[in-house]
This record gives structure tokens, C-alpha cells and sequence, in this order.
């Protein structure tokens, strides 16, 4: 499948695919409960495109060591395509609870880096 035929139906019911980031998480029904859910629920959060700070924030907040080594994988391929704003518009505006969620979060990982690592 192309990336804006993915875009375009994304999420699917097909198990392949993958269910939303929010079936992993507890009950939220809308993105005015995204923080107060999360922040009740969870002990820290981390994001992928922030890595390396997420992994230190887990590891203060855990009071345990930082791994001795880890690998972040980069897809170093030269991207063959563009997706059309029109495209990244509409996925965006149908997924509007996962788009609250991982803002959210991002927001989040820097505001503990700054509090817990002074960074």
C-alpha cells in the first residue's frame, strides 16, 4: 500500500495495522481529557522523536540506571515522495484524539526534562 492510500483510510480495523495509540492507554473520549487522564495514569511518558531525553526522563523518574547501551534505528533511505497537505490535513482532522495525545506528550517529555533534568 502507498503512503497516501495508507493516509487516506488510516485507522483500519485490520489487526496488521494496528489499533490508535489511544487503545493502548486508559479511557480518554476527547482531547480536553488527554492531560488530566494521562497525568493520573502514567508516571512519566516519552515519545519517539525525542528519544534519548525520554529514556533519561524514565530513568530518574524509575530511580534506575540508564541502559548501558541503546540503539535508535533512522531510516537513512532518501524519501521518494511528498505528502500533500491536503492528505496530512484530512488524516490529521480524522484522528483528532491521537494528534491530542502525542502533542500532548511532546509537550510533556520537555516540560520533565526540564524539571527533572534540568535541561
Amino acid at each position: 500500500m502507498d503512503v497516501d492510500t495508507y493516509l487516506a483510510g488510516w485507522p483500519y480495523e485490520d489487526p496488521i495495522m494496528g489499533p490508535p495509540m489511544s487503545n493502548f492507554l486508559p479511557p480518554i473520549h476527547d482531547a480536553s481529557e488527554v492531560a488530566d487522564v494521562l497525568d493520573a495514569s502514567c508516571v512519566a511518558v516519552g515519545v519517539v522523536d525525542q528519544f534519548e531525553t525520554s529514556m533519561r526522563i524514565f530513568s530518574h523518574v524509575l530511580n534506575r540506571p540508564l541502559p548501558e547501551t541503546w540503539s535508535v534505528k533512522k531510516n537513512t533511505a532518501p524519501r521518494t515522495f511528498e505528502v500533500s497537505n491536503d492528505l496530512r490535513d484530512a488524516f490529521r482532522d480524522r484522528n483528532p484524539l491521537e494528534y491530542a495525545i502525542y502533542d500532548w506528550a511532546g509537550a510533556r517529555v520537555k516540560q520533565m526534562a526540564t524539571a527533572a533534568l534540568g535541561k
